[in-house]
């Protein structure tokens, strides 16, 4: 369900407490998911085969991403290099992070995508300072290789990164905010004290009655956080 000024999802009692902000990444910060494109562009065929197996719940993300790696075949710097100046961001970003630093809203970007991709795209917008949990891909001599180390043996789906350690460990009982689009923000979406959604993780959302709030962009979410919120003052003077 769509959350209202009178059901709104962020209890006023924690309206007073800093809140911290977690956001997925591919297809939520960019245009389109940038390992979905890496594959479509670079590894055979088989890789949407294994994709079907994750999105049946059959494998974990972390196998399904370690599988469809494997089927990238050569790959180069240079190929990362062209492959990356073709992922755009939401142009809303920007002014969205100026707001939540002005406001010293702590905010980090949890993804199951890698740390390769994500922060050559970031660096691209002068972002590669923002705090980053995701997996982990490295060229080894014309390969790429991934590991995980934000995986956990405990993590009920599986993933690559365990959103909710990761949260758990950030957060340190102040009140979250969550944002994302995909199968892989749904565990991580539950615990959140305010859940902005959109796409597939919206849909699941409403499946399963949940409250959250939708958005198209990252102005919607601003928006939404000045109404809701103590962020609705005005920004903190920084020196």
């Amino acid at each position: 369900m769509f959350i209202t000024e009178k059901n709104r999802g962020f209890a006023a009692e924690n309206d007073s407490l800093p809140a911290t902000i977690f956001c997925d990444f591919d297809g939520t910060i960019t245009e389109i998911d940038a390992v979905d494109q890496l594959l479509a562009q670079y590894a055979t065929p088989q890789w949407r085969e294994i994709e079907a197996l994750w999105e049946k719940g059959l494998i974990g993300s972390r196998e399904c991403l370690e599988r469809q790696i494997d089927c990238v075949g050569h790959f180069t710097q240079g190929d990362m290099d062209k492959f990356v100046r073709q992922i755009g961001i939401d142009v809303s970003f920007l002014p969205f992070l100026g707001f939540v630093r002005a406001r010293q809203i702590p905010f980090h970007i949890v993804s199951d995508g890698f740390d390769l991709i994500i922060r050559a795209i970031l660096a691209r917008w002068g972002l590669g300072d923002l705090p980053l949990f995701c997996n982990h891909m490295a060229l080894s001599g014309d390969r790429l290789k991934a590991s995980f180390p934000f995986g956990s043996p405990d993590c009920e789906k599986q993933s690559g990164v365990c959103k909710c350690r990761v949260m758990q460990n950030m957060a340190a009982g102040r009140p979250v905010i969550y944002i994302g689009d995909g199968h892989s923000d749904i565990c991580a979406s539950r615990k959140a004290d305010l859940l902005f959604a959109k796409g597939k993780l919206m849909e699941f959302c409403q499946d399963e009655g949940r409250e959250f709030v939708p958005f198209e962009n990252f102005e919607d979410i601003m928006t939404a956080i000045i109404k809701r919120n103590r962020y609705a003052t005005e920004p903190s003077c920084v020196a």
